[in-house]
């Protein structure tokens, strides 16, 4: 199976290549984001404005998600208080793949997520290593240094991409690492993957960033915090990550709106470098400047 994945750090275009590659195609989007699948977090992780639309097809409701005329996948479908893992999107998206192609249109991966990519696009990465609820019981009763201390240990490609403030993705690392030699992975590829990767110098993404978050504030990213964290519990609103701990500490008062906006934009930074730092290993990927470039280099491969 053929699939076009675009790929990249955050704030650098991709939701909005996707869509136009998409409508040139015949295309339709699986979304790689870890926090686009979950309701409601709608403007902190920066998800399309899509609508749900339920049609009727051969007697029974079909729902699908849908931006600028164009379908999406495994986004905005589950519950935040339920943890989402690659192993749920490995799933999830295999199936939307099978169904996209099954009406002869052409899958379309968009996401900034790469561990969640690279779980689909080379399945051997996750297919010898369970879940292990004595190794999580005991790795749960760690620190994070300790965990992060682990995890260089075990995997220092991926220690250098993680979050390692968040200890539920830091436990999984481990656990992955513990029950499969990283090193010997047998890879099983399902697809053929073009990579498309869009980025921007550090400088210039930093200021997109901190734009694009005056924007998130504007439209709106306190009340929807303020509802989050009336849902979730503190220990799952730090698992989310990024923006949401962050603007839950002003709304307890315990930061001021300016010590806010700088520490989520600083957030969005660094998780954007630790983006750069996973794409970058991938050789296969094609670095493009422009849509421009992305369409003529998808006219010449397919």
């Amino acid at each position: 199976m053929k699939i076009i994945a675009i790929v990249g750090p955050t704030a650098t275009g991709k939701s909005a290549l996707a869509v136009k590659i998409a409508k040139k195609i015949e295309g339709e989007i699986i979304s790689a984001d870890s926090r686009a699948v979950y309701q409601g977090l709608d403007i902190g992780a920066d998800k399309v404005a899509g609508r749900w639309k339920t049609v009727r097809i051969r007697g029974k409701n079909e729902q699908y998600f849908v931006y600028k005329g164009v379908r999406h996948y495994c986004i905005d479908f589950i519950n935040p208080r339920t943890p989402y893992s690659a192993v749920d999107f490995v799933r999830d998206a295999t199936a939307a793949a099978a169904a996209i192609t099954a009406r002869k249109k052409s899958p379309i991966l968009c996401g900034g997520t790469g561990f969640w990519i690279d779980a689909l696009t080379r399945p051997g990465l996750l297919a010898d290593a369970p879940p292990s609820p004595k190794l999580r019981r005991m790795l749960g009763r760690k620190s994070l240094s300790e965990l992060a201390r682990q995890l260089k240990r075990l995997d220092p490609g991926r220690f250098e991409t993680i979050d390692r403030k968040n200890k539920r993705r830091l436990i999984r690392a481990i656990e992955i690492a513990e029950t499969t030699d990283i090193r010997a992975v047998r890879v099983v590829q399902k697809y053929k993957v073009l990579y498309l990767g869009l980025d921007l110098p550090n400088a210039e993404l930093k200021t997109k960033i901190a734009r694009r978050f005056t924007k998130q504030l504007r439209s709106g990213l306190i009340p929807e915090t303020r509802k989050l964290v009336t849902m979730v519990s503190r220990k799952r609103l730090a698992e989310i990550g990024l923006y949401y701990p962050i603007v839950s500490k002003f709304i307890n008062g315990k930061i001021s709106k300016a010590e806010m906006a700088r520490l989520c934009i600083n957030a969005a930074y660094r998780y954007a470098k630790r983006q750069k730092t996973w794409f970058k290993r991938n050789k296969k990927i094609h670095w493009l400047k422009d849509a421009v470039q992305a369409n003529r280099l998808i006219k010449k491969i397919l």
